[in-house]
């Protein structure tokens, strides 16, 4: 937004500028504020005072001259302890200002920092911003951050976390930049050394080797000893490998047991302190000894053959089984006969004990027995008995 016609005498100078055009500079109104308030608030090295008012005026590529847009350049020019330069708009209108106050982390692929954002005294809103970094003398590359709402003559302080494209030991430069109606400004550059590059992310706290679900914990630890994590083997050793909760690296990683994704075979164990210090290999027990047999239900009347299985263990695997029901005769023929249909699929959940597929099988009474047959089952190594169950009449 620019400043208002309220700011202004009403009254002009018309001058010509280089190009042979004429050109107005506009007075600003006479207030009660000192002259080193409005040059503080309006960034400007002098004031040209006129006969109802006065222009703003700025010493050549001064750091209040930065905080203008050049369009606004106006054609009245003196020397006064250096080149000063006049605005077309009397100077109220500036751009923003930024100031790189603090960096708190230097990591060559990640960088926290604190600014400080200003909007002009008329223009306050939400603008585009962010940081540039320049690694090692090259061209300046922007990381944008989230615009932020900034009103008029105001100021907030911000924290950003930047992606950073460097190695270690890189020199890199960074500065913040904040822009408003007028154009962007970018604040003074800070260089700083990167550090080694950290990996910041989740890994998963477990309560066992073999849980495939668990807390996610964002943890931050660097490049190099998050590559060392799976050279970790079953004997615990003092690996020298930290993981902590924060990325200045001042609060270690609880104890417990990690995996570097929830359903990976490998966990890791973190001591007090952080260290991590061995690997744990979950083994899955293979099913055995399952029970699969036929059980009758009777619903309006009519009797129902089922298929249930049993386990006599509970392991930390799934179990499928798929088959059906067939009738045997006396001489354990199949044969066939009965209504409805016997094929039923059942799975048990790693934690299931037991587990009964419905069907629409109903029985043939010639037959002698009954008793489920399986067509698949996993995992393939599943072993079972399968066990009878009376015929209607024998």
């Amino acid at each position: 937004m620019a400043a208002p016609t309220s700011a202004y005498t009403g009254t002009n100078l018309i001058v010509k500028n280089s190009s042979g055009n004429q050109v107005n500079h506009n007075f600003v109104l006479n207030t009660s504020d000192t002259a080193a308030t409005l040059k503080a608030r309006f960034y400007l090295d002098y004031l040209l005072p006129t006969n109802t008012g006065w222009i703003g005026m700025n010493l050549l590529n001064s750091y209040n001259y930065n905080h203008h847009s050049t369009a606004r350049i106006g054609a009245i020019n003196m020397y006064y302890n250096g080149y000063l330069k006049s605005y077309l708009d009397g100077g109220l209108n500036t751009l923003p200002d930024a100031v790189l106050n603090t960096i708190f982390t230097r990591y060559s692929n990640y960088v926290r920092v604190g600014t400080t954002l200003k909007a002009s005294y008329f223009d306050g809103g939400s603008y585009a911003r962010g940081y540039q970094f320049s690694v090692n003398g090259g061209a300046y590359i922007n990381f944008n951050a989230a615009s932020t709402a900034v009103a008029a003559n105001t100021s907030v302080t911000v924290q950003d976390i930047c992606a950073v494209a460097a190695t270690t030991n890189d020199s890199v430069l960074v500065r913040p930049y904040f822009s408003n109606s007028e154009g962007t400004y970018y604040g003074a550059a800070v260089q700083f050394y990167a550090a080694e590059a950290i990996y910041y992310g989740s890994m998963w706290k477990v309560t066992a080797a073999c849980d495939n679900a668990g807390t996610a914990v964002t943890v931050f630890i660097t490049q190099s000893d998050y590559d060392a994590i799976t050279s970790l083997t079953s004997t615990a050793t003092a690996s020298g490998i930290y993981g902590y909760l924060d990325d200045t690296f001042s609060t270690p990683l609880t104890a417990g047991t990690y995996k570097i994704s929830p359903g990976d075979s490998k966990a890791y164990v973190v001591a007090s302190g952080g260290m991590f210090v061995q690997m744990l290999q979950c083994t899955v027990a293979t099913p055995t000894n399952l029970t699969i047999l036929c059980t009758s239900r009777t619903t309006g009347g009519v009797t129902y053959y089922d298929v249930t299985v049993n386990k006599r263990s509970d392991y930390a695997v799934a179990v499928t089984i798929k088959g059906s029901i067939a009738a045997y005769s006396a001489g354990n023929q199949t044969i066939l006969g009965g209504e409805g249909s016997g094929i039923y699929t059942i799975v048990l959940a790693a934690g299931d004990l037991t587990k009964t597929a419905t069907t629409t099988y109903q029985p043939d009474f010639t037959a002698n027995h009954y008793a489920p047959t399986v067509t698949s089952v996993s995992p393939t190594a599943t072993t079972y008995t399968i066990s009878t169950i009376a015929g209607a009449s024998s």
